[in-house]
């Protein structure tokens, strides 16, 4: 796990340094996209039209019909179903967002798989940080418009009961579970705010003009979301 980070981080350097040709950065580009998506990120099921799969089940369990995962396995924490018996929230999520997906941090720490448990975890902040290298305008990439989804999206976390007044009554397994969700969401968080912080600057005309790209990508949208984890970084702070 940590010797695959620092693996990342030298990509991200050898990026950076402008290092490598534009096929390798392309090759680099699709490879952990992909991976990235499949290691880390779930999708949410579509509900428009009162005949989509998943509205009813949403309504019986009383959750948002707008997030409805499509992996069965996330679903059942979020309904308290998991075999692992410790309940799942999606948290964090931006008002008005309309996220697409969300980030699996407590389907992968409560992995019966311990390479998923101690290891894969440890690639989430420095392959995002690639990813984010190899899309920054500045240094060559599409625009940040291509990985912008991860700004907004939920974190699939344990409930706020689990993580407060109930933590003291879970056994050692479950708390290491939930305090390992916070610190590996924090990091998340921090992630996020360091490489959209650019492209959110509104002051200057050069970052108007790197982050005005044909894909959509919106500075003061992005400027209000980087404000709202850093909201939820406060937030911690205050809990822990």
């Amino acid at each position: 796990g940590s010797a695959a980070a620092f693996m990342l981080d030298e990509l991200c350097h050898a990026v950076q340094g402008g290092r490598l040709v534009d096929e390798i950065r392309d090759w680099l580009d699709e490879k952990y996209q992909l991976e990235f998506e499949e290691m880390f990120v779930g999708d949410f099921e579509e509900t428009e039209g009162a005949g989509q799969k998943g509205s009813k089940g949403a309504k019986d369990d009383g959750l948002d019909p707008q997030q409805i995962p499509t992996d069965p396995q996330d679903l059942a924490f979020l309904n308290g179903t998991s075999d692992f018996e410790l309940p799942g929230e999606l948290r964090f999520n931006i008002q008005d967002a309309e996220s697409h997906v969300y980030v699996k941090i407590l389907p992968i720490l409560s992995s019966l798989t311990r390479n998923n448990r101690e290891m894969l975890i440890q690639q989430l902040c420095p392959m995002f940080r690639l990813m984010a290298s190899l899309s920054d305008e500045r240094i060559g990439g599409g625009g940040l418009a291509e990985i912008d989804a991860m700004l907004e999206c939920p974190l699939l976390m344990p409930s706020t009961e689990s993580s407060g007044m109930e933590f003291e009554d879970l056994s050692a397994t479950k708390q290491w579970v939930v305090t390992s969700s916070y610190f590996f969401a924090t990091c998340w968080v921090r992630e996020l705010v360091n490489n959209f912080i650019f492209a959110a600057d509104t002051s200057t005309p050069q970052a108007s003009a790197i982050t005005s790209s044909s894909q959509g990508f919106d500075c003061k949208d992005a400027q209000q979301k980087v404000i709202e984890r850093l909201k939820a970084l406060l937030i911690w702070k205050r809990s822990f």
